[in-house]
């Protein structure tokens, strides 16, 4: 997870690289958080795009305090694992935490 409000730093490329060389990208997923701090609704999948230089298949921004894209996260996690364990995951027990 990296923080949209610091950006992409040393520590974020010294991870995504331990992730290339073990080549796990596809079954990595790169989760933006604090979206909604410091960019308008509009400019978020431009912001999105710039992380795609660290070589991860999926991406996908949230906001953990407004809730955004956390049902599409959980959908992205859930379809991951279905695809590895090659069966039904509803029990998966996954759940989104929400206080304001």
């Amino acid at each position: 997870m990296i923080d949209d409000k610091v950006g992409i730093t040393a520590k974020e490329q010294h991870i995504a690289e331990y992730v290339r060389e073990k080549h796990k990208q596809a079954q990595t997923i790169l989760i933006i958080n604090k979206l909604d701090l410091k960019r308008k609704e509009s400019q978020t999948n431009l912001a999105i795009a710039d992380y795609y230089s660290l070589g991860f298949e999926h991406i996908i921004g949230i906001s953990a305090k407004t809730a955004r894209n956390l049902e599409e996260l959980q959908t992205l996690i859930r379809t991951m694992y279905k695809g590895k364990r090659g069966k039904d995951n509803a029990h998966l027990p996954l759940t989104v935490n929400h206080s304001t």
